[in-house]
């Protein structure tokens, strides 16, 4: 017998996209004034295989994106002087969620 339809309906109704990522922090990492330890959490029911975690300069456009299984990562700045937001979405074999509410990132002087 093979998989009719109705099974796949069933399937992709089993697996869901992840919640969004929630309860962001940001923490600068000590003794290196360019890098911020970035935390969130995840309440998804399987929670989140990766998470992008994307930059966003101060008119919106998305900088850099990297990826990771766990659910915080170190961030290293470049020179730039911009100030810089960070956004986190939680990815599965589903789909990706909505964004978390986007956190800044304030250069230390």
């Amino acid at each position: 017998m093979g998989v009719g339809l109705s099974t796949n309906l069933l399937l992709s109704k089993l697996i869901q996209a992840p919640n969004a990522p929630f309860g962001v922090r940001v923490s600068p990492v000590s003794g290196q004034t360019q890098a911020y330890n970035i935390a969130w959490n995840d309440n998804s029911e399987c929670g989140s295989p990766r998470y992008v975690v994307s930059l966003y300069n101060t008119q919106g456009q998305m900088v850099k994106e990297h990826e990771t299984a766990r659910r915080d990562m170190i961030i290293n700045l470049d020179d730039s002087c911009e100030n810089l937001d960070v956004g986190i979405k939680g990815v599965n074999e589903a789909g990706a969620s909505e964004e978390s509410s986007r956190i800044a990132l304030v250069r230390r002087t």
